[in-house]
């Protein structure tokens, strides 16, 4: 059942598998470094979304700016870990699919050897 790797798959078949090797890459690259910073700069500002919705339940803006600071940097690290725990576990998951989707195109390139 196991294929044996020393066949010879064809050019198509390697250039797939290169193709689709070097996509995941890029996407975890994308969900480890560019994510976390565009999420860091929505977390902390008036655009994030819990803060909003939370300052449209009770206005906590006219006790001052002190509070509305404190509530809207507790928010945002809330959010900022809430929002890195979604994104690790797609990242995982797309990993363990892309890998399994290697195993496939690797298994069906031997089989008809």
């Amino acid at each position: 059942m196991i294929p044996r790797p020393d066949y010879d798959r064809g050019p198509d078949v390697k250039a797939a598998v290169k193709q689709m090797t070097h996509f995941p890459g890029v996407f975890y690259f994308l969900l480890d470094y560019i994510v976390p910073i565009l999420v860091g700069f929505f977390s902390f500002s008036i655009w994030n979304p819990v803060y909003t919705m939370l300052r449209a339940v009770h206005n906590f803006e006219m006790y001052g700016t002190i509070v509305s600071i404190a509530i809207q940097i507790s928010l945002g690290f809330i959010s900022t870990v809430g929002f890195s725990m979604m994104v690790s576990t797609i990242g995982i998951c797309i990993l363990i699919i892309s890998y399994r989707m290697s195993l496939r195109v690797d298994f069906v390139s031997h089989a008809g050897k």
